[in-house]
């Protein structure tokens, strides 16, 4: 997907029917791994964080 959008973004050109079609195959899938990825941010590094206080680790992970 990251290939796909830095050559959509380089050109020069109006994108064809092909790339827009296959962007938009891929759309859904890239958001479903994307909302995986933020799930994960959120819940696992949080319960991350409690067990590690709670073993005496300070100060755990901290996102940017």
């Amino acid at each position: 997907m990251i290939a796909l959008y830095q050559n959509i973004v380089g050109l020069e050109r109006k994108l064809n029917s092909p790339v827009k079609e296959r962007y938009a195959d891929l759309k859904p899938q890239y958001d479903q791994i994307m909302a995986r990825a933020a799930a994960a941010l959120k819940n696992d590094v949080t319960a991350f964080n409690a067990d590690a206080s709670k073993a005496g680790v300070t100060p755990g992970i901290a996102i940017k």
